[in-house]
């Protein structure tokens, strides 16, 4: 999953489909694993998103504040 293909919206419902497969009772290590991964992929994603966007606000906030 790239930047571009998905908003943070559909990163959070995703990261929240695996956080809820780990609920599950019967976990296999090597999924685990894979899931893992992919859950602390999007976390990273997300967390530059909203970093970036928060940057662009204060961009935009500055101007007004002139």
């Amino acid at each position: 999953m790239t930047k571009n293909s998905s908003t943070i919206k559909q990163k959070l419902a995703e990261l929240d489909k695996l956080v809820a497969w780990f609920e599950q009772d019967d976990i296999e290590i090597e999924q685990a694993l894979k899931k893992f991964e992919q859950a602390e992929k999007l976390a990273a994603d997300i967390s530059d998103e909203l970093q970036t966007a928060k940057n662009k606000i204060e961009i935009i906030k500055k101007k007004f504040d002139s």
